[in-house]
């Protein structure tokens, strides 16, 4: 499942799960090509491939709170060519972030399936042996 965050329910969810990921998106993401993007059907089928991991999604002009609770104000917020925010995705453990993709990998699949394991390593899958 994938909760929308807002101002209004930020504190409130960060405090009642322990570890998730987070999507930040830009207003009007849902109509580019990138991939990850609110209600994609490869982010329902992450979603879905993982149920034991909380997913949070935000639209950061909606939520400018979430900029100073885990200190996102950084060259890699702003994208001055485009005139927006930059989309990206967050680790947090604990009411911490614990791992930030931007300005370090892409925002892509293979970025959010690492930081998954990351931070749930009890669903790195075992090799069975023949």
């Amino acid at each position: 499942m994938v909760h929308t965050i807002h101002n209004d329910n930020l504190l409130k969810n960060i405090l009642e799960y322990d570890r998730f990921i987070w999507f930040i998106y830009f207003e009007g993401q849902e109509s580019t090509s990138l991939s990850i993007k609110p209600n994609s059907n490869m982010v329902k089928e992450v979603v879905e491939q993982f149920p034991d991991v909380t997913f949070f999604q935000t639209n950061i002009s909606k939520n400018t709170k979430l900029l100073d609770y885990f200190k996102l104000t950084d060259n890699f917020i702003w994208d001055y060519k485009e005139n927006r925010f930059n989309p990206r995705i967050i680790s947090v453990k604990d009411g911490q972030k614990f791992y930030d993709q931007s300005g370090k990998e892409c925002f892509c699949l293979e970025t959010l399936i690492k930081m998954i394991f990351d931070l749930y390593p009890e669903l790195i899958p075992v090799p069975t042996s023949e």
